[in-house]
């Protein structure tokens, strides 16, 4: 796969490439362009799923305005799916309130056993189901019933105090007799919304507040009538009364024959029900409580509710409607319902020995995945140091959350993110990425730097568990960007992970926008010693020859004549010294010349004044400047030609020396003179300095 980006942030153009099944490393300092790829990629597939790609985000700065370069990539229209780690993946879901990982169930729970014996499981249960779906009425009932328990709860609910207050429509006063029609009508409730809104301006004029015409006679007894109205029918206690009216009705035709009669005579009561009424009301309730019950167990039956029977087939037998108690609710609708669910039951417990197999492997099932997971996990935890374990905690709906648990206090981590240090933080994220990756079977994975902030050890770990064994990235497409060299000297160097993970290397390379890559392989990794002999025979002049023979001597601790000489030579002095700790003394004539004598082991041609004269001739070092062609050469060249310049650059010169006349502490490193680890930006101002 090659992928081509053009105009997307500081890359004008640049080509990788992604081989499939394989761990691409892409290895590049600072400011190389690594995240603006990461965006490119992601933004390509949000825009593609959105079907309008622009990557408008990625658009170069020095195009926001004119506008006339297109941001765009190319070769990803195999690619459909891509998860990539980084910052905003570990705020979005990693470390939740309740639990490590957002959907921690479906990612290591639910797996394809899990799912397999689901689907057995759910089979097994067609019978009930399918009861539920030919008969949509049963979830009418099962509503009108949860209605009715939750407006009968208190003296002050819906039901009841509509009863309790009696039906007033049936008892209008003759005074509101003119009334009737609108409060028996099927809008009386907004009217008499409508009829109190006009009543709070009654006292304003002698008007009628809603025709406006003249209350010419008997203007109190106007009044009188409207306030009278008003204190009778509230709109609230009538909304509340053809409620209850209505949920009796909805539930007319499952009622028994004379539990219809009971109610209607309830809801005829003009001054509320009798005590005895009400207790009848509360039998009828407490029936439809229980019925409600089982039938809303009856219908959500899964693994999730059987699971906790101890015996199936005695559990089934108890959630059946029992036919012979159901006394309100006893007519031949209900009855009806009640037997074919029951029926579908029975046709389970005969099932039950099956059904008993299943539920049981299932369990097991979830229990080797807890294992299995808590031993993987917490065995990385254990290797790379820290006190945490994980576990595995059954939620009320069945599911399983993953938590955090502390070694020292055994107790569940409730906020990980205010207890968990920065490196902690980014490993575990790491690892519970892997599992979400592996779980969602992307095309390409994107590591966006992961590992640059962990020590050693911690990154050995992380890199063994992310891509050896066999619940690990291996086999995966992954694109790993990382300016972090111990990976590349791991994974490419190390024996045992270069065999097993067998990575594919690239060094990533910025020249003014312009993106390259160049393969590292395993013989392009060597020592520093290698190195500084290599390039004491290749560098293109003696200057630079003398700067890695100087170094050779530093890696090897012999900060002996020589090495002074040189070092003498590089600071442009005349007459070469000797330092340590306590003194600078000028070297006699021999230790001079015994000094020459040990330089022309490697360079036989070597005369310190000939040497020092180039050194001390701006106009000559500049010309060996730019007719170099290697970063790592020029500003070793610069460092010499700045040696004496005691100007305000002087803050430069150290920022040049501090961060790159030691490329790093390892055994091994690239070639510099090959891999252009000196960036861009850093020659750019060597060159405007020594224009001036």
């Amino acid at each position: 796969m090659e992928i081509k980006i053009k105009n997307c942030n500081n890359i004008d153009y640049g080509l990788i490439k992604i081989k499939k099944n394989k761990l691409n490393i892409k290895y590049g300092m600072n400011g190389t362009g690594k995240t603006t790829i990461s965006k490119a990629i992601e933004s390509y597939l949000n825009d593609k799923a959105n079907g309008t790609i622009t990557l408008k985000n990625l658009t170069s700065f020095k195009y926001l305005v004119t506008r006339e370069n297109e941001s765009t990539i190319e070769g990803l229209e195999t690619i459909n799916k891509v998860l990539i780690f980084n910052e905003l993946y570990i705020e979005q879901f990693i470390f939740k309130q309740d639990e490590l990982v957002k959907n921690s169930f479906e990612i290591f729970i639910k797996d394809e056993n899990y799912q397999k014996n689901e689907v057995s499981i759910k089979e097994l249960l067609r019978d009930i189901k399918e009861t539920f779906i030919d008969n949509p009425e049963i979830d009418s009932f099962i509503n009108e019933l949860k209605t009715l328990n939750d407006t009968t709860k208190t003296k002050a609910s819906v039901t009841n105090k509509s009863l309790l207050n009696g039906n007033k429509l049936l008892n209008i006063p003759e005074k509101l007799s003119r009334y009737t029609d609108y409060l028996k009508s099927e809008n009386s409730i907004s009217w008499l919304g409508w009829h109190s809104k006009g009543r709070e301006h009654l006292s304003d004029f002698d008007k009628c507040p809603y025709c406006t015409s003249e209350l010419k006679s008997n203007i109190n007894a106007s009044k009188e009538k409207i306030e009278l109205l008003s204190t009778e029918f509230k709109a609230k206690e009538i909304e509340n009364l053809i409620k209850t009216i209505s949920l009796f009705k909805n539930l007319e035709s499952y009622f028994s024959n004379e539990t219809n009669d009971r109610i209607k005579d309830m809801l005829k009561e003009i001054t509320g029900i009798s005590l005895e009424q009400e207790d009848y009301l509360k039998r009828i309730t407490s029936q439809a409580q229980t019925i409600v019950k089982k039938l809303i167990t009856i219908k959500s039956l899964d693994f999730i509710k059987l699971k906790d029977f101890a015996k199936i087939n005695e559990s089934l037998e108890e959630i059946k409607i029992d036919l012979k108690v159901i006394e309100y609710f006893k007519s031949k609708k209900s009855i009806e319902k009640f037997v074919q669910i029951n029926s579908s039951i029975d046709n389970l417990i005969e099932k039950a020995t099956f059904l008993t197999a299943k539920i049981n492997i299932q369990k097991s099932v979830i229990k080797k995945t807890i294992k299995k997971y808590q031993k993987e996990i917490n065995e990385f935890l254990d290797i790379a140091g820290y006190l945490y374990k994980v576990d595995f905690e059954q939620q009320l709906d069945g599911s399983y959350k993953i938590k955090l648990v502390s070694l020292h206090a055994t107790s569940v981590v409730e906020n990980v993110n205010s207890h968990l240090s920065y490196g902690e933080r980014n490993a575990f994220a790491m690892i519970l990425f892997m599992y979400s990756a592996l779980k969602e079977n992307a095309d390409l994975i994107v590591l966006d730097d992961p590992i640059s902030s962990f020590d050693k050890n911690k990154k050995y770990a992380i890199i063994e568990k992310l891509f050896t064994g066999k619940e690990s990235f291996s086999g995966k497409t992954v694109l790993l960007l990382t300016h972090d060299f111990e990976p590349i000297l791991d994974m490419t160097y190390n024996r045992k992970l270069q065999s097993t993970i067998q990575p594919i290397a690239h060094f990533l390379e910025n020249i003014d926008g312009q993106l390259i890559e160049k393969e590292i392989k395993k013989t392009d990794i060597k020592s520093c010693i290698q190195v500084a002999k290599d390039n004491i025979n290749d560098a293109s002049n003696n200057i630079v020859k003398l700067i890695y023979l100087r170094r050779l001597n530093e890696i090897r601790g012999n900060k002996n004549l020589s090495y002074n000489l040189i070092s003498s030579l590089l600071h442009k002095k005349t007459n070469p010294t000797i330092e340590s700790a306590d003194e600078i003394l000028e070297m006699t004539f021999l230790e001079k010349e015994s000094a020459i004598e040990e330089v022309r082991k490697d360079l036989p041609d070597f005369c310190y004044e000939k040497e020092l004269a180039i050194a001390n001739s701006d106009e000559t070092m500049i010309k060996l400047y730019k007719k170099t062609e290697n970063n790592y050469e020029k500003l070793q060249l610069y460092r010499v030609i700045k040696e004496d310049d005691r100007t305000e650059e002087d803050t430069i010169k150290k920022f040049i020396n501090a961060t790159f006349h030691i490329e790093n502490d390892f055994l091994f490193q690239l070639n510099p003179l090959k891999y252009e680890i000196i960036p861009q930006y850093v020659i750019n101002i060597c060159d405007l300095n020594l224009l001036r």
